[in-house]
């Protein structure tokens, strides 16, 4: 089954599989800046629009075949992840459930260790 992972300021959607006895996470797809599936799909299909905008009014080939790539990969990517998103159920509200209790324990923990501020007399 997969999930959204966040690592740096990126999202992931990840499966885990056991190999030798050992859980193995592997990206499925990277959502970018974008926390979920829908919204990635969403941005990915503006980017398309743009790429084909900048491929069509570019005068040089060869900068136009760049801009061609590029719209193709997005293309690309936003096939998969439609595919994703009816193939596995993605639990956003669990994941987003999730973090902000693992922000909330952390912050508690860094109360304990921050020293407590002076205040004058």
């Amino acid at each position: 089954m997969a999930f959204i992972r966040k690592k740096g300021n990126n999202f992931y959607v990840v499966e885990n599989r056991r190999e030798d006895g050992r859980v193995k996470q592997t990206i499925v797809a990277c959502l970018g800046h974008y926390p979920s599936v829908p919204a990635a799909i969403q941005k990915y299909k503006e980017d398309v629009e743009e790429f084909i905008g900048f491929a069509n009014q570019n005068r040089y080939t060869r900068a136009s075949a760049h801009w061609q790539k590029r719209a193709d990969r997005r293309t690309e990517q936003i096939a998969k992840l439609e595919a994703l998103s009816v193939e596995t159920p993605v639990q956003y509200e669990e994941f987003l459930k999730q973090a902000l209790e693992q922000d909330a324990e952390e912050a508690a923990l860094m109360s304990l260790f921050m020293p407590k501020p002076v205040v004058p007399k």
